[in-house]
């Protein structure tokens, strides 16, 4: 039976609310992450601080090459330091997107059955966390390749139209332009990535084959999904406007005393906005799975 827009929506609500120990779960993953992110960086920062201490980083402002004289003398003299600041942050990334896959497949087993357990979140997570591992891999690899194919005349446009204000205002412009092409491309992603999770768990298929049906029932709807994911989109831009919102009121006396006072307000609208990340990425995840049900 097909259903409206209103009814996805709504049935995904109800499954997310029903299955509510998930939003726990994602918290913790949130956490995870930032505990992970601020290790990453104290990994990064201090060899570089260590360098910088010993005199090794010899940069001179002045340098008659220019900044890009600057950079590629970096490159070569401290090759083995940019080279563990990359080995860093691949780690960290790989091991981000294993435990949100994990997330992600566990929480989609829980929602098709409509049911919470441990054993169940667990069981999908150790089956499905590698397809969907693949998947956002696959999925957003092509979706950069798609992202730098308009930037590729950019530098000629401009060399063509030369130096001067109207070289500026085109640049501009076609900044702008592969800005919205950007977001456009972002949320045709989310909803591929998405569509394809619900698909390789449900129908138990490796990346490739449930990226490929993702994209024909997409194509097969395109209204009914793309409808979908704007809303998400349009409560997601929403809620983090207000906390921000909030956040910013709460921000105006940083440099006084009264920031003492505030201090427990940021805390807790940090922990608000992670409920409310949590809570639409479970949504829509439970919206797309209450499509295949």
């Amino acid at each position: 039976m097909k259903r409206t827009v209103a009814e996805i929506i709504r049935r995904g609500f109800d499954i997310t609310v029903a299955n509510w120990p998930l939003l726990l779960i994602r918290i913790a993953e949130h956490i995870l992450m930032a505990v992970l992110a601020i290790a990453a960086v104290v990994a990064i920062v201090i060899p570089i601080a260590v360098s910088a201490g010993l005199g090794h980083f010899n940069i001179d402002p002045e340098n008659p090459n220019g900044a890009a004289g600057v950079i590629v003398n970096a490159l070569v003299e401290h090759w083995a330091l940019f080279l563990f600041v990359l080995l860093i942050v691949t780690v960290v990334l790989v091991i981000f997107v294993a435990v949100h896959s994990f997330v992600q497949a566990g929480s989609t087993e829980v929602y098709v059955a409509r049911s919470f357990t441990a054993e169940r979140f667990i069981a999908g997570g150790k089956r499905g966390w590698l397809p969907v591992f693949w998947i956002y891999n696959l999925a957003w690899l092509f979706a950069g390749v798609v992202l730098l194919i308009p930037l590729v005349p950019v530098p000629f446009i401009i060399f063509l139209i030369g130096e001067n204000a109207g070289a500026i205002v085109a640049g501009c412009l076609l900044l702008a332009i592969w800005g919205f092409f950007t977001v456009l491309v972002g949320l045709a992603t989310a909803l591929w990535t998405m569509k394809a999770i619900v698909v390789a768990m449900t129908r138990n298929l490796p990346a490739r084959e449930a990226l490929t049906e993702a994209r024909r029932l997409i194509r097969a709807e395109p209204g009914e999904h793309f409808a979908v994911g704007f809303i998400m989109l349009v409560i997601w831009f929403g809620g983090t406007a207000l906390i921000g919102m909030f956040s910013g009121f709460a921000s105006l006396g940083h440099a006084t005393p009264f920031a003492i006072i505030t201090a427990p307000v940021h805390l807790f609208l940090t922990f608000v906005n992670a409920i409310f990340s949590a809570g639409l990425e479970s949504w829509f995840l439970a919206s797309f799975v209450s499509m295949e049900s």
